[in-house]
């Protein structure tokens, strides 16, 4: 079995594409969670009776 250049060249674009991909994903992954975190704060903030002012 012989792999043409074009083919070849096709599978490590492919590769490439979604390693970046896979990447972006787990950025953004990790941006909502510091978001959701942070919204957790603020709604536990909220959440305590406000007899401090």
């Amino acid at each position: 079995m012989s792999i043409s250049k074009s083919d070849w060249f096709d599978g490590i674009t492919k590769l490439l594409t979604e390693d970046k991909a896979m990447k972006t994903m787990f950025s953004d992954m990790e941006k909502l969670q510091k978001e959701m975190t942070a919204l957790m704060k603020q709604m536990e903030a909220l959440k305590k009776p406000k007899n401090n002012d």
